[in-house]
């Protein structure tokens, strides 16, 4: 976290300690905590009616400067406090104090292993700058667990033992997610309003639920840190035994956990079902908001792009992107998820495709769908930190909620070297078997491997298919009309077309690539009557970027030509106010909106060059 805190080095004098203001009385809450409620089993409980910790061995606070401690809230503030296992009253900081509990009774607070959740109801006077509301920081080496805010984010911190700069460096960084206050659901009042905040670790990632909704996520690698920083509230500890930081506003209360919460729990923490904040990691809540040219909220990009089109919805599989593959020492940490459509106009966001639930799993790759006898299909490569890409699948009876299935699906033999990754599936009708062709080396060349299986289960590996003198990744596949299509290459469009569904390939006559070259990886689905979708991501950040849907044109020769999408154009509304320079005679537009098409008609003269 970066910090501009100033010391409080006279408020934490043992004098000012015996002079600090609060009220030591307890006051139990008007009505019993629901039961059980998952407070119940928390390391350390404090709701600030004193100094005590509710919970086990008492990790008790020590004042530090000036806090208030049993303020109560008004009576609805109070209301909401209880239905989240609060007490209606609250610890107030004005900035000048901190509360520290130090290592906790018995070191309690020192949470090993590989599971953590904390949980925070606060609420913050406004603010300029940046202060720390609960940590055992320690250092960025050496962090333990931090929640801070800035100006326009709540930030969280958590240090891991195989977390580092880069995946061969020395310097080791904590585990860090954010959810930005204009992405919350009253983004003009989210700084200042009432927020319960949770961050949940387990061996596989970090997520980080506002108001019960996740907002964000990094990946584990190893286990938590040993911090010998003291736990503090409302300050910081960076290593050096001093406190840190001037927070102001109100802590309902503070649990610490050595597991972590369910779902289900999370929720009840958050208020309940009708309280919390509904909507996916990628929605950002607004209305019939157009995937063209979208990407997600908060930090996410699109990666890969896997449409897929079946009893008319289209399905928007991507991978979700953070860092631009740097997520996790740079493996990637990319996992599928989708948006659906039935008229490509109103989009449902969809729970995870193939998330990540292993620490080993470094990404779920690009793969593709299929649908046979009831089932969906989602066949992908696990790139593993020991194993390289194995393949895998993941399998569904609604398109939406997938299972894990246990893998590899096929090992390589002798010739073929390397990953086995980018796989895509399609059933000939020549022999009714299905087909894979997945990335690989055969003999020192890129080429498909060629796989085929008679269930989608037991699969067999034959000689490659498509060599090339580099591996031809994300490869795609489909047939339209009486010609047989792939999309080739290293992910930049080329497409190579045959008679027979497994080849020979051949250039087309007219060769091109999709998407004119300009995103990454498309890949195609078809929609409605005779009509085909091209979707890919941009490339203008390095990996990860925004996703661009075209339509697929096809000339009597089975040439591939583009257009835009006709339901994903903009609605034509009044002329923006056009403007010109006397100097220059340049032409400006004002007021253009976030989204706009610009159709233009540009005449050359070569003799006014």
């Amino acid at each position: 976290m970066r910090t501009s805190f100033f010391l409080l080095l006279s408020l934490f004098s043992s004098a000012f300690l015996l002079s600090s203001t609060f009220l030591a009385s307890s006051v139990s809450a008007d009505e019993p905590r629901p039961a059980p409620f998952p407070t119940a089993d928390a390391v350390a409980f404090w709701d600030f009616a004193d100094t005590n910790d509710a919970n086990g061995a008492n990790s008790q606070l020590q004042v530090l400067g000036h806090v208030q401690l049993n303020v109560p809230l008004t009576e609805a503030e109070a209301q909401e406090s209880k239905l989240r296992g609060g007490d209606g009253r609250v610890a107030r900081f004005d900035g000048t104090g901190c509360l520290s509990a130090d290592q906790g009774a018995n070191g309690e607070l020192n949470i090993q292993g590989s599971e953590l959740t904390f949980c925070v109801r606060l609420r913050m006077d406004p603010l300029k700058g940046d202060c720390p509301i609960f940590s055992k920081h320690g250092g960025h080496q050496n962090m333990g667990y931090n929640l801070y805010a800035m100006e326009a984010f709540y930030g969280t911190e958590v240090g891991v033992t195989g977390k580092k700069v880069q995946r061969d460096s020395d310097i080791r960084t904590p585990l860090s997610t954010r959810a930005p206050f204009a992405e919350m659901r009253q983004p003009a009042e989210a700084q200042t309003a009432w927020h319960d905040v949770i961050c949940r670790v387990n061996a596989a990632k970090m997520e980080l639920f506002v108001d019960g909704r996740c907002v964000d996520e990094d990946f584990t690698l190893g286990v938590l840190n040993h911090c010998p920083a003291k736990v503090l509230f409302g300050a910081q500890d960076v290593g050096n035994g001093q406190p840190q930081g001037s927070f102001k506003g109100d802590l309902d209360y503070v649990a610490i956990w050595n597991r972590a919460l369910t779902d289900e729990e999370i929720v009840t923490l958050s208020g309940g079902p009708e309280r919390i904040d509904t909507r996916l990691r990628t929605e950002r809540g607004i209305a019939n908001e157009s995937m063209q040219y979208w990407c997600p909220p908060n930090a996410y990009f699109v990666g890969d792009c896997m449409p897929f089109n079946y009893d008319g919805t289209f399905h928007f599989m991507y991978l979700l992107d953070k860092n631009h593959h740097g997520s996790k020492n740079g493996w990637g940490a990319h996992q599928w998820i989708q948006a659906t459509s039935k008229d490509l106009i109103h989009w449902k966001h969809q729970p995870f495709v193939v998330p990540i639930t292993e620490q080993n799993e470094g990404s779920i790759c690009t793969g593709s769908m299929f649908f046979h006898d009831g089932v969906y299909y989602a066949f992908y490569a696990n790139r593993s930190l020991d194993a390289g890409g194995v393949l895998c699948c993941s399998t569904s009876t609604d398109g939406i909620h997938f299972t894990k299935q246990p893998g590899p699906l096929v090992v390589l033999t002798e010739g073929y070297a390397g990953s086995l990754r980018d796989p895509v599936v399609f059933r000939n009708p020549e022999d009714s078997l299905f087909h894979m062709y997945a990335t690989t080396s055969y003999r020192g060349r890129g080429c498909w491997a060629h796989i085929v299986s008679e269930d989608l289960k037991h699969w067999k590996l034959l000689d490659p298919i498509y060599v090339s003198e580099n591996e031809p990744e994300c490869p795609d596949y489909f047939r339209w009309g009486e010609y047989y299509y792939v999309i080739a290459g290293q992910g930049i469009g080329e497409y190579r077309m045959a008679k027979s569904p497994t080849g020979p390939w051949v250039l087309p006559a007219k060769p091109n690539k999709l998407m004119q070259g300009i995103t990454r990886v498309p890949k195609t689905a078809p929609f409605g009557e005779n009509r085909r979708i091209i979707v890919a991501w941009t490339s203008q950040y390095g990996f990860g970027g925004n996703a661009v849907f075209h339509e697929l044109k096809q000339d009597q020769n089975g040439n591939l030509l583009e257009c835009f999408v006709p339901e994903m154009l903009p609605e034509t509304q009044a002329p923006v106010i056009e403007e010109t320079n006397l100097v220059t005679q340049e032409k400006t537009w004002q007021n253009l909106p976030e989204n706009f098409r610009l159709q233009a008609v540009i005449t050359y003269d070569p003799a006014k060059r």
